[in-house]
C-alpha cells in the first residue's frame, strides 16, 4: 500500500520524465496503479500524456495496468497520449494492447461537454441544497448562518447558469464559490455539533474537505493548461 508523500514521488518522476526517481520509487514495491486523491490519475497515465516514453515502458515493465482509466478525465494511458497527440507513445501502446488499429482520437468537444454538463449538475445540486439549508436557518431565527448559506447558494446557481451559457470562468470566481463551500459545510457541521448531533457534522466536516481537495485540484488544471 503506497504512503502519500512516496507515492507523490514516484508522480512526480512520470510526469517530469525522471527515469531514475521513478525506478527507485518502484523499487521500494510502490503501487503504480494508485490513484491518489489529490490528482486521481495513475503515473502511467500522466507519464503518456507528458509523451515520456521510457517512464511508460517501465512503468508498463513494473505492473502498471495500461486498462485503468484516470478518475478526473476518464482516460486509458493511450487515450491521453491520443489526447496530447505524443505519436511515439500512441504506436507503443497501441503496439503493447495488440492492437490492429489504433482507436479514434477522443472528440475534445465531446469531452468538454461532459465536463460542462457535471459542472452545471453540481453547481444547481449544491444551490438547490444550500438555498433549502438557508431557508432552514433563516426559519429558525439563524440569520447570520442563514445569509451565508444564501450568498453560497446563489453563487453556485450563478456558476451554473454561467457555464450554461458556455462562459470562461476566471480563477478568482472559483475561488471565491470554494471559499464559501467550504465555510458553509463547516458552518453547518457547527451548528449540528453545537445542537448535539449524532455524526451528521462529521458528514459535512467530509464535504468541507471534498470541497478544499476539489478546488485545489481544479487550480492545477488551471496551471497545467497555462
Amino acid at each position: 500500500m503506497p504512503t502519500g508523500g512516496n507515492w507523490k514521488q514516484l508522480f512526480k518522476g512520470a510526469e517530469n520524465g525522471d527515469v531514475e526517481l521513478v525506478n527507485f520509487y518502484l523499487k521500494m514495491d510502490m503501487d503504480p496503479n494508485y490513484q491518489h486523491p489529490e490528482v486521481l490519475t495513475t503515473p502511467l497515465i500522466e507519464s503518456a500524456h507528458r509523451g515520456h516514453l521510457e517512464i511508460v515502458k517501465l512503468l508498463l515493465e513494473n505492473g502498471a495496468d495500461p486498462h485503468i482509466k484516470a478518475s478526473l478525465e476518464g482516460w486509458t494511458a493511450l487515450e491521453a497520449a491520443q489526447q496530447a497527440e505524443k505519436e511515439d507513445v500512441v504506436a507503443f501502446l497501441s503496439q503493447h494492447l495488440g492492437l490492429k488499429y489504433l482507436p479514434p482520437p477522443l472528440n475534445k468537444k465531446d469531452l468538454q461537454a461532459r465536463k460542462r454538463k457535471a459542472v452545471i449538475i453540481s453547481s444547481f445540486l449544491n444551490a438547490g441544497i444550500f438555498l433549502m439549508g438557508a431557508l432552514s436557518f433563516i426559519g429558525a431565527g439563524k440569520w447570520i448562518f442563514g445569509s451565508i448559506q444564501l450568498m453560497t447558494a446563489l453563487l453556485n446557481g450563478y456558476v451554473g447558469f454561467q457555464t450554461k451559457q458556455e462562459k470562461e470562468h476566471v480563477p478568482l470566481l472559483f475561488f471565491i464559490l470554494a471559499f464559501f463551500n467550504v465555510l458553509t459545510a463547516l458552518v453547518i457541521a457547527f451548528d449540528y455539533y453545537r445542537e448535539g448531533s449524532d455524526y451528521i457534522h462529521f458528514v459535512w466536516i467530509f464535504v468541507a474537505i471534498a470541497s478544499t481537495i476539489a478546488f485545489f485540484i481544479q487550480e492545477q488544471k488551471h496551471r497545467n493548461k497555462n
